[in-house]
């Protein structure tokens, strides 16, 4: 009797103590710690490997070529034979011509302390990498207040992390990294009262590169409520002044495209074009139908229901949204983008998801994915393709076929609708309390 009931003892303990063993590790598995560890293992390894497989030793193959140096700006440092001989802009641009904004080719200056453009571009992908962390760490830093450390911020640190158009950006060297920064540095600094400060770097971002741009109609319009009209304007002005001066407005190649579109349908049709006017190029029976005229049309129109919608909503505390919609509008509407430009909707995704973290629907979230699935490919497309080919016994270019088919402007055009039934909702400070 006694050895029984030791046996059915021993028994209940053992059952006791494997609960207890499976509750713990369910605990730990299943803890925001845990998934926000495994989130940021993924994306930092992504991070490594796209850094490793295409950012070093890539042959050099970069549009950051095609824009920088300016032939003028190479000759007054007399780095032409080492910098601008042989290379795209010394064949593209006439003398005198500069791409991009005026403000690119004054940040880009220390790069001729190098021995030459391909020395400068190898050490150019540490400087554009840093960028990218510090936005990063400021994001994630941005988003702790609604998030905390709770299975929200795995959601942040995934998206964030895992942007396909960033790592693209930032293997070519592309500008759109620093402007990401700036973007991230003035979501901060807008959001602590700092409007001016904002205001600012806003006007040098839109100096760098147009896109930036996007957001001056709103801190015209809500002027009065932030007085940062004044910061803007000055720095407009600066940059303005200085370009003629050292430049000149009437060598700007972008102006000149812009003026002459004719010029540029070579590249409307490319599956990289993912504005508005890639998408009609690329629709079947496109070569009857006047494409720049209508994208043309279509961005004046949104153009126009943009600025009433924002004079409308002046005044108003969401101002995160309205940054949102200005610059995913912008950039369907272009004359012509690129895939790597789309690094720029961390900010409006982001936005989104802490919007939806508050009280967002069923219907909302699964939109919310399938957009940033479309836009950000998280998913490494190697690692796919590899995974296609076996299935169907024969090799496709996924990237090329998504690209193709406007995946990344559909889930663009889908987020800004996301975020124009958002405007009234207000993104929920995290309870603390309740971790």
């Amino acid at each position: 009797m006694s050895q029984r009931n030791n046996t059915d003892s021993t028994r209940e303990n053992s059952e006791f103590l494997s609960e207890t063993i499976t509750a713990r590790l369910r605990r730990l598995f299943t803890s925001p710690v845990t998934i926000i560890l495994a989130v940021t293992t993924y994306s930092l390894s992504r991070l490594v490997s796209t850094i490793f497989r295409y950012g070093i030793n890539n042959q050099y193959v970069s549009d950051f070529f095609g824009s920088w140096p300016a032939p003028e700006v190479a000759r007054v440092f007399g780095k032409t034979d080492s910098f601008l001989v042989g290379g795209p802009t010394d064949r593209w641009l006439q003398d005198g011509q500069w791409l991009f904004g005026p403000v690119y080719h004054l940040i880009t200056i220390p790069l001729f302390l190098f021995r030459d453009k391909y020395t400068a571009y190898d050490a150019l992908l540490y400087i554009t990498l840093l960028f990218f962390i510090f936005s990063c760490i400021i994001l994630i830093h941005f988003s702790y207040r609604y998030s905390g450390w709770s299975y929200r911020m795995a959601g942040v640190i995934f998206i964030i992390g895992n942007m396909s158009p960033a790592f693209e950006a930032l293997t070519q060297r592309n500008v759109e990294i620093l402007e990401l920064l700036i973007l991230s540095a003035a979501v901060v600094i807008y959001g602590r009262k700092s409007s001016r400060l904002a205001a600012a770097l806003i006007g040098i971002g839109a100096g760098i590169k147009f896109v930036l741009g996007a957001i001056v109609p709103y801190l015209i319009i809500n002027r009065k409520r932030d007085r940062s009209s004044w910061a803007l304007l000055s720095t407009g002005l600066v940059i303005v002044v200085l370009t003629q001066l050292l430049l000149g407005w009437q060598d700007s190649y972008v102006l000149k495209l812009l003026s002459d579109t004719n010029n540029v349908e070579t590249f409307m049709n490319h599956p990289l074009n993912q504005a508005i006017s890639g998408v009609l190029h690329r629709l079947p029976g496109s070569n009857n139908i006047d494409v720049p005229l209508i994208s043309g049309l279509v961005a004046l129109v949104s153009v126009g229901l943009g600025l009433v919608w924002m004079y409308r909503s002046r005044g108003k505390s969401n101002w995160l949204v309205q940054w949102s919609v200005c610059l995913t509008g912008t950039l369907l509407i272009l004359p012509h983008n690129e895939y790597h430009y789309f690094c720029l909707l961390t900010v409006p995704l982001l936005v989104q998801y802490l919007l939806l973290s508050g009280n967002g629907s069923i219907r909302q979230w699964i939109s919310f994915w399938f957009a940033y699935v479309l836009i950000a490919w998280p998913i490494p497309l190697s690692l796919l393709n590899t995974i296609v080919d076996k299935v169907i016994g024969r090799h496709v270019w996924l990237t090329h076929l998504l690209l193709d088919w406007s995946l990344p402007f559909i889930g663009a055009l889908l987020l800004l609708l996301l975020l124009l039934k958002s405007q009234d909702d207000e993104i929920t400070v995290f309870d603390y309390s309740s971790t």
